[in-house]
């Protein structure tokens, strides 16, 4: 015999039905076409949600009465990289280079193999810059559609100007990495006016300073002399400048080794370059890349940027003596020592 219950048995209280709650369908959806300048993710107010109903059971979400904000993904504004400094320890890498050195091919190389598998014993941890290094790996893939690998180049006038990455050890221990992504029409300043334009909030919180050197600019005699000689401008103009800390390591970085590796004349040419970095600056070392199409040397290069060095007192500048050829002929010999031994006269 079946009895009904009475209105006293049943349970009224609704956490137990299977009824939905109402309150959460007034929930406002986030326009994507709404105006750029207010924040993404927004939540209502304590004063304009209404009250949940006293007969319901469940208990509801506090909303934050702060807007969300989210990192875009994009390369970091020197705002961004300050608030990731002041964060965490934070590894500064800072490239100097002329357009088109490979500048931000070589910080595409190290994301790009550092997300396939650990790189010189580090792997991929984090990064708020995926998309900045996913559009600069971009031009370098099948999907592309380019013939060839390439990288886009870094705007002038972009306010992006770092790239974060975060990768740990076998033991876990983690580090943070800022890469410098700086157009090289500022380092043409640099060598030309003596002005780091917006290399200088960069250089001044720097850990390190790379300078590029463009290989394919390395192939013949007269190219290597006209290039290493801006490379020499270069170095002194950071040397001489006051905005790099004392003690930060410098490393002389050759790429696209590949196209210029047998370049007549070229290993005399960068010994005597390296020897002229480290007489303004030290410590100094030279590393020999090509970052496209396999990447040699960068495995070897990371692990240099993320094994401190232990700084070296700075010392006062003084003028190198430098020894100087012209068309190979030796000083005050032939017609040019007649003329000195002549006193000036015109010879005969």
């Amino acid at each position: 015999m079946t009895t009904t219950p009475t209105g006293d048995d049943i349970d009224t209280d609704d956490t137990l039905t299977g009824e939905p709650d109402d309150d959460h369908g007034d929930d406002t959806l986030v326009d994507e076409d709404a105006d750029n300048d207010a924040p993404a993710l927004t939540s209502r107010s304590a004063e304009t949600d209404p009250a949940p109903s006293s007969g319901r059971g469940r208990r509801r979400l506090e909303l934050a009465h702060a807007p969300v904000s989210t990192h875009s993904g994009q390369a970091l504004t020197a705002d961004e990289a300050s608030a990731v400094m002041a964060q965490y320890p934070v590894d500064l890498i800072v490239a100097v280079a002329e357009a088109e050195a490979g500048k931000t091919t070589l910080f595409a190389s190290i994301y790009e193999q550092i997300a396939r598998a650990p790189l010189a014993g580090w792997a991929f941890e984090s990064s708020l810059s995926l998309l900045g290094f996913e559009a600069r790996s971009f031009d370098a893939t099948h999907e592309s559609g380019h013939g060839e690998e390439k990288t886009q180049r870094t705007s002038q006038n972009t306010r992006r100007i770092a790239l974060h990455l975060a990768v740990r050890d076998a033991d876990c221990n983690r580090r943070h990495l800022l890469f410098g992504d700086v157009s090289g029409e500022h380092a043409r300043t640099l060598i030309e006016f003596n002005d780091p334009v917006d290399y200088r909030p960069l250089l001044r919180s720097a850990t390190r300073v790379l300078v590029l050197v463009d290989g394919e600019k390395l192939l013949t005699p007269a190219a290597q002399n006209a290039t290493l000689t801006r490379t020499r401008t270069l170095i002194r103009a950071l040397a001489e400048g006051d905005d790099i800390p004392p003690g930060v390591p410098l490393d002389l970085v050759v790429t696209k080794w590949d196209k210029c590796g047998q370049a007549e004349g070229l290993s005399p040419e960068l010994d005597r370059l390296l020897a002229f970095a480290q007489y303004l600056w030290l410590p100094t070392a030279l590393h020999r890349t090509a970052a496209r199409p396999a990447g040699e040397g960068v495995p070897e290069l990371f692990a240099v940027l993320l094994t401190p060095r232990a700084a070296r007192p700075p010392r006062a500048w003084t003028a190198p003596q430098l020894t100087r050829e012209l068309h190979r002929f030796a000083p005050h010999s032939g017609i040019a020592g007649r003329f000195v031994a002549s006193g000036g006269r015109r010879l005969p």
